[in-house]
């Protein structure tokens, strides 16, 4: 979700604040964060085609039928009195890169999932 929101927004919120809420360490959300963009090879762009298969594919198979929401539903958030860092902050020098890449197990690209999702 944190990747998705830094490459969708401007302004985001940094790891340390990702981290309070949801209730890990910053060191192990950096490290996440660096793991995830290793396995989707840093492409982070999803076509709409392959978003509105798995978007279906989660409606049909959700326990509870409305956990999720269509194109167009609000969702509530609460206030928060931090501000969300613009993307030129999150890339100051000394802030927190997360992890070294090494070698990861890598998931297929978008046009790799695109062709599979074709032949089926």
């Amino acid at each position: 979700m944190i990747l998705a929101i830094k490459y969708n927004e401007d302004k985001y919120y940094d790891n340390a604040y990702y981290a309070s809420v949801g209730g890990i360490a910053l060191g192990e959300l950096n490290f996440l964060e660096g793991e995830m963009l290793g396995m989707i090879r840093f492409d982070l762009f999803v076509y709409p085609e392959l978003y509105e298969k798995y978007l279906g594919e989660i409606k049909v198979n959700s326990t509870a039928g409305d956990a999720v929401e269509s194109e167009g539903d609000e969702v509530a958030v609460e206030d928060s009195k931090d501000e969300p860092m613009s993307s030129c902050e999150a890339t100051k020098p000394g802030a927190s890169q997360g992890p070294t890449m090494g070698s990861i197990k890598t998931l297929p690209s978008n046009a790799e999932m695109n062709e599979a999702a074709d032949a089926v």
